[in-house]
């Protein structure tokens, strides 16, 4: 029954991802066709204080995926626990070669 109500209060926030990957991206430089690069590192970090993320793929998606190749051992990472995807490049042909590593989690894409 108050005048001027109800009351209103404006409200931020910003949501961050718990899972982080570094580095974000990676180049291999020049690569002879058909011979393989030494691997990159790819850390994938769980910096919920809450929960466990399970890690339900790794994919290599783009343009010439077929040329990169990744392993990994990532599963369900722990609280603050990482994991690490290795990445080689061997190109099939002359010229610019991209990909995209994807790494998929419950409830996230990364």
């Amino acid at each position: 029954n108050a005048t001027n109500n109800p009351r209103t209060s404006r409200l931020t926030g910003s949501g961050t991802l718990p899972l982080t990957v570094s580095p974000t991206s990676m180049a291999f430089g020049n690569q002879a066709v058909n011979t393989t690069s030494a691997p990159k590192t790819v850390t994938l970090t769980n910096g919920s204080p809450l929960l466990a993320m399970p890690i339900t793929n790794v994919t290599l998606t783009g343009t010439v995926p077929g040329d990169y190749a990744q392993t990994n051992d990532c599963g369900s990472l722990d609280v603050g626990q990482g994991c690490r995807v290795f990445v080689t490049f061997t190109p099939s042909a002359e010229g610019d070669r991209s990909g995209n590593l994807v790494i998929e989690s419950i409830g996230s894409d990364l």
